[in-house]
């Protein structure tokens, strides 16, 4: 937490740069940094130290994110929403339609997503991740392939979708649960990091958007066995912000 202006967006996304520890130009980051702390022995050791855990950073301003989320996934919870569809953006999914981004994952599941890509570009001479904007109205699109890939036949597939669509539901338990998994698919001791910048702002007053967050935070460090966490940004202390809404 600080004031505006000091530097908080600025070490977050140092942070989530050196704890993912990217490569850029050649050289990874936490060689970079740690170089720049020869003189402090115990934040060298520990920049390295962290630096070996295999980890994946989502760093993103959560206001920013807010754009096209309003009741998406059938949620009323805008801040659950804006997790999954940054979550969703990390894999490659759809980021504004979760029931697409399920159909999506379904097909990662059997191994065909990267076949469904190809063959839909082969069909529509367009990309999925630009014709997917627009599936509602081209849902035949989708449907013809997906019928094609599990042999069923295209009207089966469009009820199928249909289906899905309309009895989608986006909870937290539902979302950690999606964490969790994809966090089992990644090599041993894998962290996944949500860097989340101005929630203090975005959250401001309102007491069911910090009972997300706090919930949400609560949910995923069970589910994922303390593998995911979040690091966040505020102008006023966090626990400070609670505790008022708590009196509240």
């Amino acid at each position: 937490s600080g004031y505006f202006g000091s530097g908080k967006s600025h070490l977050l996304k140092m942070l989530s740069i050196v704890l993912e520890n990217k490569e850029i130009n050649g050289l990874k980051c936490a060689d970079v940094f740690a170089s720049k702390a020869k003189d402090d022995f115990e934040l060298e050791s520990n920049i390295r130290k962290a630096s070996k855990i295999p980890t994946q950073s989502i760093l993103f301003n959560i206001s920013a994110k807010s754009d096209g989320v309003i009741g998406l996934g059938n949620t009323t919870d805008k801040v659950l929403s804006i997790f999954l569809k940054v979550f969703n953006e990390l894999l490659g999914y759809d980021p504004l339609n979760p029931e697409i981004a399920e159909i999506e994952r379904h097909l990662e599941s059997i191994g065909k997503y990267a076949f469904f890509k190809e063959e839909y570009y082969k069909r529509n001479h367009k990309n999925w991740e630009k014709g997917r904007e627009h599936i509602f109205l081209n849902q035949h699109e989708l449907a013809a392939i997906y019928a094609d890939i599990k042999s069923i036949t295209p009207e089966e597939a469009n009820k199928f979708i249909d289906n899905l669509i309309n009895n989608y539901k986006l909870d937290i338990n539902t979302f950690c649960d999606l964490v969790a998994k994809y966090i089992d698919t990644q090599p041993k001791g894998f962290r996944l990091i949500f860097c989340v910048d101005e929630v203090g702002q975005f959250i401001a007053e309102n007491v069911n958007l910090m009972l997300s967050l706090q919930t949400i935070v609560e949910t995923l460090s069970t589910k994922a066995n303390g593998q995911s966490f979040l690091i966040v940004t505020s102008q006023n202390d966090i626990n400070a912000v609670i505790g008022e809404l708590n009196k509240q």
